[in-house]
């Protein structure tokens, strides 16, 4: 990606921590380790977090409801289906 105004290549990160981390083997976390994930991601300056799933249930999209509210600076998106239901 070419930064804007330096015009040099600048990395991006994507973190898929809190999605595609949870689907490892004995891996689960709560809503409360999320928002921690979350913010220390954020404070380590990641550009996007992919914050999770809004299929696997209404505990998934709470979940992603508390680190919306937090706003961080990172974008955040989701793994979503498509769906009109997971786009909601």
């Amino acid at each position: 990606m070419i930064h804007p105004r330096l015009n040099k290549r600048t990395a991006y990160l994507v973190d898929t921590t809190l999605r595609d981390g949870q689907q490892a083997p004995g891996v689960s976390f709560t809503s409360d380790q999320c928002l921690t994930i979350a913010r220390r991601l954020d404070e380590a300056g990641i550009g996007e977090i992919e914050v999770g799933t809004p299929a696997m249930g209404e505990d998934e999209c709470n979940t992603i409801r508390r680190i919306a509210g937090l706003g961080l600076s990172a974008r955040l998106t989701a793994w979503c289906r498509a769906e009109q239901s997971d786009l909601d």
